[in-house]
């Protein structure tokens, strides 16, 4: 499982403990561009890693998010297209995917965790 921290500014971490923003705005702003979207892109772009046809992910959108300020932790939906170049027979495809991460926000540090999950796969070993 892959980990993005991002660090919050005092006003933003504020807002966000307090719930005076809306949290799918903040997020769409923390990771818009930079290195916060650039940490994200990667981890999508590694999930898909395995499989065939050179899958690229160009971008992403933030979706939907929850927060739980009890807890300081929540759930944040990533929308994005993977696109594909299969080269032997020179085909191009896209699907699209929608991946829902968990994110805590570490109140010392002033930053969110999101944790973008492995894929869940399965060996043949496993089903005897």
């Amino acid at each position: 499982m892959g980990a993005v921290k991002i660090h919050l500014a005092g006003n933003q971490y504020q807002r966000i403990i307090n719930n005076d923003a809306d949290i799918i705005a903040q997020f769409k702003t923390l990771l818009s561009a930079g290195p916060n979207h650039a940490n994200i892109l990667a981890q999508l772009q590694n999930y898909h890693s395995d499989e065939d046809g050179s899958p690229n992910v160009e971008g992403f959108t933030v979706g939907d998010a929850w927060y739980d300020p009890k807890n300081n932790t929540g759930k944040i939906k990533f929308n994005y297209h993977v696109n594909f170049h299969f080269g032997c027979s020179d085909v191009n495809a896209s699907t699209r995917h929608t991946e829902t991460s968990d994110f805590t926000i570490n109140p010392s540090e002033q930053e969110i965790v999101i944790a973008i999950h492995d894929k869940i796969s399965r060996d043949t070993f496993d089903e005897f």
